[in-house]
């Protein structure tokens, strides 16, 4: 077994886990923090795109919108589920569907308080550091799958951490299985949320396979064929097959639309370029689509910049309007 530093060592012995108490303050304050974040502005483009599927009377309907509307809306498949429930019981304005976010920050923030409990100052501090983060609260301001995908990426960071740690108190079987459908389910709901989702998904998977492979021999791990496992694995190896089968025949449909985005082979190395946050410092999404080589030597040391006009300004598009935050992910 490896070795702990004094540390992380006095923390696991001493520490108290966090108790159901803590817990649940933690979670009312989380909620009291998003509340405060959303604002009731104005829809902008995209969280409008949403709206549209959102409010269609039923769900045939709604197909037909998110086929019109096309674009990164349509391969958002379980977002743009979950909005259209949501947009039902609570109605269209700009705080309520805003308030979407509030159900998936408090699961994110409830993967920390349960999979790091036994670890309370680390658990305690990953909660702070989210209701304070200014791009948190950017995106609890966006009727758009962001905190959806964030929650589902907590709950698969936090079990890293936990299984990471040569300290960790061992599962009761009962509690590893229930582990199991939840971070199954943390996948799909990544996967789910949009397109981008299927890449660091991917990234996941092959982060569990080392971990699990890497752990000591004298540490219980569940075997790959067992019972437990293969009652979670299958049903969620299909719904993610489905969802793969679902981006597949969406794939053209998406660049057919209103909002289209098109098709091309400049997609995926620009989503590895924005998802590795570069974006900040090079061209924008619209003009990495119209420009991709030209846009990337303006931008080099000794390059000139586009004439466009003056670095961070937003380039125009083509019906006149102008995007509204050039440096996020995956419009």
């Amino acid at each position: 077994m490896h070795e702990a530093g004094p540390s992380t060592a006095a923390d696991t012995q001493t520490a108290p886990p966090l108790s159901r108490p803590v817990i649940l303050a933690v979670l009312a304050a989380s909620a009291a923090v998003a509340g405060f974040a959303i604002s009731n502005q104005s829809f902008w483009i995209d969280e409008a795109l949403s709206l549209v599927v959102a409010m269609a009377p039923n769900p045939s309907e709604a197909w037909l919108y998110a086929q019109a509307v096309s674009g990164s809306t349509l391969q958002m498949p379980l977002y743009q589920v979950y909005l259209f429930l949501w947009h039902k019981v609570f109605g269209g304005g700009e705080w309520a569907m805003r308030a979407a976010n509030i159900p998936w920050i408090l699961l994110a923030q409830l993967a920390f308080l349960v999979l790091l409990r036994h670890k309370p100052k680390l658990a305690l501090t990953a909660c702070l550091l989210a209701a304070v983060s200014p791009i948190l609260w950017s995106y609890l301001d966006e009727t758009r799958p962001y905190i959806m995908q964030y929650a589902a990426a907590c709950w698969l960071v936090a079990a890293i951490v936990r299984f990471s740690s040569p300290l960790h108190p061992p599962l009761a079987t009962r509690h590893t299985s229930l582990l199991l459908l939840a971070l199954a389910l943390a996948t799909i709901v990544l996967i789910g949320s949009s397109l981008l989702g299927v890449i660091w998904s991917g990234g996941f998977a092959l982060a569990f396979l080392y971990l699990w492979k890497a752990s000591p021999a004298d540490r219980p791990r569940p075997a790959l064929l067992s019972r437990s496992v293969l009652l979670v694995a299958l049903p969620a190896a299909l719904l993610i097959a489905a969802l793969g089968t679902y981006y597949l025949l969406t794939w053209d449909l998406a660049g057919s639309g209103h909002h289209r985005i098109g098709a091309q082979i400049f997609t995926v190395p620009y989503i590895l370029y924005e998802m590795l946050g570069f974006a900040g410092f090079g061209p924008g999404k619209l003009q990495m689509r119209l420009e991709p080589v030209r846009s990337l030597a303006r931008h080099l040391p000794g390059g000139k910049i586009a004439p466009g006009g003056p670095p961070g300004k937003p380039p125009e598009t083509g019906n006149g309007c102008r995007e509204k935050r050039s440096g996020q992910p995956g419009r």
